[in-house]
């Protein structure tokens, strides 16, 4: 009898812990991603990216800046350039819930290079910042 009492209040806490976490859960509120599709080294000290936001959330909101650092490799895997802390600010947008927004974006800095063979890119530490908004 014991047992089985115990297993109702461990039952009955687990439940409660479902009932006060999962309002949370269930809150509105937007995600905005900042992906790219393709990095560019078409120029010397410049690079084109071409890239798009998207709100994988369920409500509306504006992205106001992008930061993230970015790595070019050659296909050897040398680096052919990098730097951190790349801040991008869009144009204003709206983006409601599944909406995508394209974007290009360029980055002058002296030390990049015009390279045409083959590459690799890598973005890390991306962080958006949005605001949301009336929809």
């Amino acid at each position: 009898m014991k047992k089985m009492v115990s297993r109702f209040w461990a039952f009955f806490a687990i439940m409660a812990i479902c009932i006060a976490v999962m309002p949370q859960w269930a809150e509105a509120k937007p995600h905005i991603d900042f992906r790219f599709n393709h990095v560019y080294l078409n120029s010397p000290g410049e690079i084109t990216i071409e890239g798009y936001y998207e709100n994988t959330g369920d409500q509306q909101a504006n992205p106001e800046w992008s930061k993230f650092d970015l790595a070019v490799y050659d296909e050897d895997g040398n680096l052919l350039w990098a730097d951190t802390d790349i801040y991008y600010y869009p144009e204003p947008m709206a983006l409601g819930p599944g909406d995508m927004q394209s974007f290009t974006f360029y980055v002058h800095n002296d030390s990049i290079p015009e390279y045409h063979a083959k590459y690799r890119w890598k973005k890390t530490k991306a962080t958006t910042h949005w605001v949301r908004s009336a929809g």
